[in-house]
């Protein structure tokens, strides 16, 4: 089960928060990409509009009104989230929830024991529109590995590649005025938020290189308009 304290989580109503969650030091949080799609399903139960219940056929609590999360990246030993605290307690709640779950699933297929979980949650306060433009961004760009279509963050979302009914991305896009300002925003903030990655965990930085799509109008939030960032090795 999830242990520990809360970092930097000063909750008020209808704020937006950068949402961290590690496991514990030398365990990966995700064993196989099955084990993320875990993580995003749990996060769907307690969000997710649409009819839900676990294997007693109970139907999981609605957090719907309380919280919602406007974007996601998934790591080998951590994840990322962009959550509205709508009620102030929500963030909390829906937390709680997911990382115990969570946490009970994963000893279980794993047959460990103790915490899974460094801490509950670490969560960060948004303090602005330009703060929450670097935050999402941030986010989708936190794979440096893969390129935005990376299947378990959610800019392919963004991208209109897939559909997450629990996942605000309307709110989400609210900060860049619309989706083409924010397919602006990566292409033009992306390069040095990666180096900042670049830097912090000593990728040579000529392995990346990026490739701005052109754009003529503006699309639909769910369109698909193709990848916005390459970030292919350049290497043979």
């Amino acid at each position: 089960m999830a242990r520990g304290r809360y970092l930097e989580r000063n909750p008020t109503p209808n704020g937006v928060f950068h949402v961290t969650a590690h496991s514990v030091p030398l365990t990966r949080l995700f064993g196989a990409p099955c084990d993320m799609s875990e993580y995003l399903a749990k996060l769907a139960n307690y969000l997710s509009p649409s009819d839900r219940r676990n294997s007693s056929r109970h139907q999981y609590e609605k957090l719907i009104g309380e919280v919602s999360v406007l974007a996601y990246c998934l790591m080998d030993n951590h994840v990322h989230l962009i959550v509205r605290d709508i009620t102030g307690a929500g963030m909390t709640r829906l937390m709680r929830r997911v990382q115990g779950a969570y946490a009970l699933y994963f000893n279980q297929k794993y047959n460990r024991r103790g915490p899974l979980f460094d801490a509950r949650f670490a969560a960060k306060p948004i303090l602005d529109e330009d703060h929450a433009r670097f935050a999402i961004a941030y986010t989708h760009l936190n794979h440096l590995s893969e390129q935005l279509d990376y299947r378990f963050g959610s800019h392919i979302v963004y991208r209109g590649d897939e559909t997450r009914n629990w996942l605000d991305v309307e709110d989400g896009l609210r900060f860049f005025g619309g989706y083409n300002n924010y397919v602006d925003f990566v292409n033009t903030a992306g390069p040095s938020i990666l180096l900042r990655k670049i830097e912090e965990e000593g990728v040579p930085p000529d392995r990346y290189r990026f490739r701005a799509e052109p754009r003529t109008d503006e699309a639909p939030a769910f369109t698909r308009i193709g990848s916005l960032i390459d970030l292919r090795s350049t290497r043979p």
